[in-house]
């Protein structure tokens, strides 16, 4: 007998050596996933195979019939959420990581096209985590500013970047020829959901709050309640909550809150004090710059009935992290977060969104730098001939409407 050796072919900006989608049990999940030879030794003794996350589209579909239709016509989706190893390490794209990106790409395109093939609809919605999952990685190298900066891991970057960037370019183009093929009117609203800041420190508030005697944790590390003044919430929210008691609404009253109405401002100056107050150990510089009142920023969109009391804005390089356990207030981060979002965008214009406007409705090829859905819904709407929300907050832009 004799045996034959596959070999795996190179890396290439594209999908073409992926599988199909394989069928796959693992324990108590099942689903799909997709596979990718990434290298074999010459004597078949040894062998790297790369694969998608295991997906299955039957929970999450409200018409359970269209499950087999859509794999046929897209696959099976690849999840995001895979991160490269530490940037200067990471091997120049195209490369395994980087197919299985596409792979991502292409399944939220083809199923988009073979919607709007389908007319099943008249506005449809997609999304791609990209570049947001790569930018995480080597945002921070790709405009120059963190620690172990080049030129040449800026080429190396933006060589990702353009590698993305080029393959959304051509789905977007597939979409748009789809929806021009339907001989309907069409429209085409594309924007991102943020920007993007460099960091490569994390800022921990929750310590700062605990070392002012704002936040007082049990043996487990776990605040507690009545004995706790403010509380930096949720990872990416920039937001830390005053404990008001239950008859405060507008502060979210707790059912164990512990501030009253007449010690609300007082808290608040507080917590401004200790956070402003902090410092790097290593500059001596402060490493939160502003604390916004949400009662006072609602322009902006800070606050709303679940939003936070307080928002905070972070020093050029830093993020944060909301653990609470004791420690230093600043440490250095991990190599795969030099790119970051979540910072409030009063007055950080990195971390503004973007769109393009285009279609029978739009004056052709409007770009709006600082993009708010809260403009570009009821702007949209209109343009197609429907009536803005009544409770719409955003003024529709006349100008972008091709009358």
């Amino acid at each position: 007998e004799t045996a034959t050796v596959l070999e795996a072919a190179p890396f290439a900006n594209s999908t073409e050596h992926v599988s199909a989608p394989v069928p796959l049990t693992l324990g108590e999940d099942s689903g799909f996933t997709r596979l990718r030879l990434g290298s074999v030794a010459a004597d078949g003794s040894d062998f790297e195979l790369w694969h998608s996350a295991l997906s299955d589209l039957g929970g999450n579909l409200t018409d359970p019939s269209l499950e087999e239709p859509l794999r046929r016509a897209a696959g099976s989706v690849a999840g995001n959420g895979v991160y490269l190893p530490p940037f200067p390490d990471a091997p120049p794209l195209p490369n395994g990581y980087g197919e299985m990106s596409f792979v991502v790409n292409e399944w939220f395109m083809d199923g988009l096209v073979w919607a709007i093939e389908r007319d099943m609809a008249d506005v449809y919605a997609s999304y791609s985590p990209y570049p947001d999952e790569w930018f995480h990685n080597f945002y921070g190298y790709l405009v120059g500013e963190v620690p172990g900066s080049s030129d040449a891991l800026t080429r190396k970057a933006w060589s990702y970047a353009e590698a993305i960037l080029g393959d959304l370019d051509t789905h977007l183009g597939r979409v748009m020829a789809a929806l021009e093929a339907s001989g309907r009117p069409w429209n085409v609203v594309m924007f991102t959901d943020h920007g993007f800041n460099a960091a490569s420190k994390v800022v921990y508030p929750n310590r700062i709050l605990a070392e002012a005697g704002l936040l007082t944790l049990d043996e487990e590390g776990v605040p507690v309640p009545g004995e706790t003044q403010a509380l930096y919430g949720l990872e990416s929210a920039g937001g830390v909550h005053i404990n008001t008691v239950a008859a405060l609404p507008n502060q979210n009253g707790q059912r164990e809150g512990t501030v009253t109405q007449a010690e609300y401002d007082d808290v608040v100056q507080r917590v401004r004090d200790a956070l402003l107050g902090a410092r790097d150990p290593e500059t001596g510089e402060p490493v939160i710059t502003v604390v916004y009142r949400a009662d006072e920023q609602v322009e902006n969109g800070l606050g709303g009935p679940h939003g936070a009391d307080l928002y905070l804005e972070l020093a050029p390089g830093y993020y944060w992290d909301s653990d609470a356990e004791s420690g230093p207030v600043v440490e250095a981060s991990e190599p795969f977060t030099t790119g970051i979002h979540g910072v409030p965008v009063v007055g950080n214009d990195a971390m503004q969104g973007y769109a393009v406007l285009g279609g029978d409705g739009f004056t052709d090829g409007r770009v709006v730098e600082r993009a708010r859905s809260t403009v570009l819904t009821p702007t949209a709407m209109e343009a197609v001939g429907l009536e803005p929300p009544a409770d719409a907050t955003g003024t529709v832009q006349q100008g972008w409407i091709d009358r």
